[in-house]
Formats: structure tokens, C-alpha cells, sequence
């Protein structure tokens, strides 16, 4: 399913025009989280209007389910989102899989989506990995090879065939635009430690280069201090890249609002 998935957005034609449009939009409202639930909602539909899959947004707030969006080739996928969004509210992430399985069975994976501009992303919020760490690395720097491979193995918790992390990176000046999906391939050499003027942070270290940091998160930090990121071009480079091509600038948001004016 999720190489589907892939081939659809590899192969379609409409993409460019679309991500073209969806950045004259975020071009005026701004990046953050509005811009990115934006996205999920507009993508579900752009899954659903150009290609043979279904697609339905969970748009859960604070859920333990951490996944936006739900593809199938199952088109009662849809005629049964609210059955689907009960389930997971209603129950842990294992059992409701079970459970939409049993509704519309086994060929869907659930995606998040990310949105960010250049190599910045944020592949997780989830404070376990910092938790880890902390717990068995401690303020030091480790090339411990159990540790490392323990580690690697906790970011790839997740049934990486079910479960996918998606991210679109736009570049403004290059007019570039890439979709990769955020799937830990390739183990580390090190783990180190920093520790910041206020908050700590751990690095990933990958042929002698940090390639992501893992930030403090919780209470004590704003949204841009917690999680994994991606530490520059080395962490966003890591990723395999889904599709690549470019969008312009072609005023869209303003045009559609011009219309509307009488």
C-alpha cells in the first residue's frame, strides 16, 4: 500500500500545480501549525481527486494516535470515517488497528505529514527517545554499540509498512520542492551529548557529521525545542526522497479571493 501510494505521487501530473497552489496560500498565512493542518486537509482531498486511493483527515487534537491521515484502495474508507475515528479515540493504537482492519481490511497505512521550509523538519514530538537517553546514555557521549543499536531500534518502533512519516520541504529560492518519507535506514556512529546555556540536547552523529538533535521538550521548551529534528541538510539528506520536482509562484490565493469580490 504505501508503495502505492508512492508511485501515485511519483508519477502525477497534477502535483506541481497543486504544491504551486498551496504555497501562494502559505505564502500569506505563514508557516506553523495552522499551515500544516492546512496541508493534511488539502492533501486528503488531492488523494482522493487524482488518484485510484482513499484517503480520510483525522484532524484529532491531543490524541494519542499521532497519525493525520488514513489511505486505503478501499473506497468505503471513507463511508466509514466516523466509525474509523471512533475507533481510534476510543481505543490503544494496536487494537484499533485490529479493529479498522476487521472494518475495511488489511491494505491501509496511516501517515503523518509534515510540512517545512528548506532542511528543517520535525520527524517526532514523542518524548520517549529524549526519555531513553536520558535513562542510558546520561550527560556523555556513547559509541557503544548496544546503545547505539538499541536506540536505533526504538525510532523505528513502528511498523514502518502501516505507519509512515512524510515530510514536504519547500525551498523558496530554488523553487524545489521534495517529499521523503522519515524512516531511520542507516545506523549511527555516536551519540553526543551537548549541553546547551539552558536546554540539553543530544546528537546523532553519522560519518563524523550530526545529522539530527534530539531536543528537550515538555514543559520547559516552546514547539521549536522539542522532538527529533533534522540538525541541517545531513539529516534531511538521510531520508530517501519519494518525488522531487518545482513549483512556482503563480498567485493563486489571491486570484481566488479577487473573484470573490463584486
Amino acid at each position: 500500500m504505501k508503495n502505492l501510494l508512492f508511485n501515485e505521487l511519483q508519477k502525477s501530473t497534477d502535483l506541481d500545480l497543486f504544491i504551486s497552489n498551496f504555497m501562494s496560500v502559505k505564502e500569506q498565512v505563514g508557516n506553523g501549525v495552522g499551515a500544516g493542518k492546512l496541508f493534511e486537509r488539502l492533501f486528503t482531498q488531492f488523494i482522493n481527486k487524482t488518484t485510484k486511493l482513499s484517503a480520510i483527515h483525522m484532524n484529532l487534537m491531543n490524541s494519542e494516535f499521532i497519525w493525520d491521515i488514513i489511505i486505503s484502495d478501499n473506497k468505503s474508507l471513507i463511508t466509514n470515517k466516523s466509525e474509523i475515528i471512533n475507533i481510534i479515540k476510543s481505543n490503544t493504537e494496536s487494537d484499533a488497528e485490529k479493529l479498522i482492519t476487521q472494518l475495511i481490511g488489511d491494505n491501509w497505512i496511516a501517515i503523518s505529514l509534515k510540512t517545512y521550509k528548506e532542511d528543517a523538519c520535525q520527524i517526532t514530538t514523542d518524548y520517549s527517545y529524549r526519555t531513553w537517553l536520558e535513562n542510558n546514555i546520561g550527560e556523555q557521549n556513547s559509541q557503544n554499540t548496544t546503545s547505539i543499536t538499541n536506540f536505533f531500534n526504538l525510532l523505528n518502533k513502528h511498523d514502518s509498512n502501516r505507519y509512515i512519516i512524510i515530510a514536504l520541504n519547500t525551498y523558496a529560492k530554488t523553487k524545489i520542492y521534495t517529499f521523503r518519507e522519515l524512516i531511520f535506514s542507516k545506523i549511527f556512529d555516536s551519540i553526543d551529548y551537548k549541553k546547551n546555556k539552558k536546554l540539553s540536547q543530544y546528537n546523532l552523529i553519522l560519518n563524523s557529521k550530526p545529522c539530527f538533535k534530539i531536543l528537550y521538550g515538555k514543559n520547559q521548551a516552546n514547539a521549536f525545542q522539542r522532538g527529533i529534528w533534522t540538525y541541517n541538510e545531513n539529516g534531511v539528506n538521510y531520508f530517501p526522497i519519494i518525488t522531487k520536482s518545482t513549483f512556482v509562484d503563480n498567485d493563486y490565493f489571491e486570484r481566488v479571493i479577487e473573484a470573490t469580490i463584486i
